[in-house]
């Protein structure tokens, strides 16, 4: 190296003989506590008198604190850009390093003029944040994909040719594929099952039409088995607002349904069990309540054998001991009178057996209704008659009937005792002096016969009870009676196919309402 290659001040750096320095192009200088004691040829020829100046008077002053910064504080390091202070247009990459001697090397390479230099710079900034940029946007994709695929929720996306272009492990599996990469990229036909496919597709193709998401709780038959899902299929848009893609997520809810199901199940079972105990005990109070019912009755009966019986029996008894201890001293008169006395009783007994035997028959089915046409009004007219013969309470029972002639299809036999019974009713339980109406009406298909009183009644606690065998009201002490006339009233009139009501108030009177049917075909029916 010659003295006119290099120039310096104090002793010369060992750097400054190495061939490098000396031919390099780079425009190089050596300091010493930020003095320039030596510098290169190339250096030399850009910016002459350098020597002995301070770097400052090297660096332009808009880039010098920021190469002064690393200079201080990095031992060595670059590239860093600077333009020369003698030329702003030269923009240099400038690199430094130490000696090892206590002399800072600062290498600079000319780049471009400061035009393409900024245009250069801008271009790397932006080049390095576009690839910072992409390392971030990869880290998180990398993140999200990670999340997804750590989800236990099945998910996927479709795209408008029912390409499936992502989904997760768990989507895969529960299609029957190890790995995503199986399934990914492949259309949903290829593979779904035919009857899955269509499905899905089905819903894309619903999802990419309207723009609307669905929500559905699905169950899917699947390679793995029978699981059902709680599924949301959202539209996914592009910048334009189109439906790019369908986005599927789908929790497996199986276990819950199955729960629900087996809850369902165990609370139908509990359900029937509480059900048949509750008939259980229905039939239970059921059958107390006629256990009660049969031991009420059977009182009621032992009642009426007690009384009722024993009354004619002891008037039959009575006039059999007189016929037996005073028979030659009674005139033929007295004896008549007697044989009277008893044959009254034993019609009597004969009526109250009767009664017992038509319940017997009317409960049992042993009856067989004899149906022939019945002018009814001229029917009833003729037991008012009779009845108020026996009772000797002739006029008291008026008939009307609208229209004037009614034929009904009845078993006579039964309704002389029906109407029989509820005449004698009214009579016996009314005043002497008081009228009984009958009432005969036709109704559409029905005729209704109504019996009215203004006697002494029945109290409203006992209505529910009239129909019931051998039993009397509160109100009829002292009255003759067994108790069994209203009970063979009302089978009787539902052997007919009709109803019975009994509205009464106490001290005012009883109205008796029986409806029966218009038609009743004329041939025998066995109830």
């Amino acid at each position: 190296m010659t003295s006119s290659s290099m120039h310096h001040a104090g002793k010369q750096p060992s750097f400054t003989t190495s061939p490098l320095f000396t031919y390099t192009t780079d425009l190089v200088a050596v300091l010493a506590d930020g003095v320039i004691v030596a510098a290169n040829p190339a250096m030399i020829a850009v910016v002459p008198g350098l020597i002995g100046q301070q770097i400052d008077n090297l660096i332009h002053s808009e880039d010098w604190e920021q190469l002064f910064g690393r200079l201080s504080n990095v031992p060595s390091g670059g590239p860093i850009m600077g333009r020369l202070a003698t030329r702003p247009s030269v923009a240099l990459s400038w690199a430094w390093f130490d000696d090892g001697e206590g002399h800072t090397v600062i290498s600079g390479r000319e780049m471009l003029p400061r035009e393409e230099y900024d245009r250069s710079a801008t271009r790397e900034i932006v080049l390095r944040e576009k690839a910072e940029l992409e390392t971030r946007v990869a880290q998180a994709e990398d993140f999200l994909d990670s999340l997804i695929n750590a989800m236990p929720d099945f998910i996927y996306v479709v795209d408008r040719s029912t390409a499936i272009t992502y989904c997760n492990d768990e989507f895969a599996k529960i299609i029957g594929y190890t790995r995503r990469e199986d399934v990914e990229d492949r259309l949903i036909d290829d593979v779904l099952s035919p009857d899955l496919a269509a499905y899905l597709k089905s819903q894309v193709h619903h999802v990419f039409s309207t723009g609307e998401p669905l929500h559905v709780v699905e169950t899917l038959d699947l390679p793995g088995g029978r699981v059902h899902t709680d599924t949301y299929k959202i539209p996914l848009t592009g910048s334009n607002g189109e439906v790019i893609a369908l986005v599927g997520s789908s929790r497996d809810i199986t276990e819950l349904i199955d729960t629900r199901t087996a809850l369902a199940e165990r609370t139908a079972d509990l359900e029937r069990i509480n059900h048949a105990l509750r008939e259980a005990e229905i039939e239970s109070e059921t059958a107390l309540e006629k256990e009660r019912e049969l031991h009420h009755v059977k009182n009621r009966f032992l009642w009426v054998v007690a009384h009722e019986f024993r009354t004619p029996l002891t008037v039959i008894s009575l006039s059999i001991d007189l016929l037996d201890s005073y028979f030659d001293i009674m005139t033929p008169d007295k004896r008549q009178d007697q044989l009277v006395r008893m044959r009254s009783q034993l019609k009597r007994l004969g009526a109250l057996i009767d009664e017992i035997g038509y319940i017997h028959r009317l409960q049992t089915g042993g009856f067989t209704l004899r149906v022939t046409p019945v002018d009814l009004p001229r029917f009833l007219r003729a037991i008012a008659n009779e009845t108020e013969l026996v009772r000797g309470e002739a006029g008291r029972v008026t008939i009307t009937s609208t229209p004037a002639k009614i034929t009904a299809a009845l078993d006579e036999t039964l309704m002389q005792q029906v109407f029989s019974n509820l005449i004698s009713n009214a009579l016996k339980y009314s005043g002497k002096l008081t009228p009984v109406s009958v009432r005969v009406e036709v109704h559409g298909s029905k005729i209704l016969i109504a019996v009215e009183d203004s006697g002494i009644g029945i109290s409203s606690d006992e209505l529910n009870q009239v129909f019931q065998p051998f039993f009397r009201g509160s109100e009829t002490t002292g009255i003759p009676g067994t108790g069994l006339g209203l009970t063979i009233v009302k089978q009787s009139v539902e052997a007919h196919g009709g109803t019975i009501r009994l509205d009464s108030v106490v001290g005012k009177g009883t109205t008796v309402t029986v409806e029966l049917p218009l038609v009743v075909a004329l041939d025998q029916i066995v109830v």
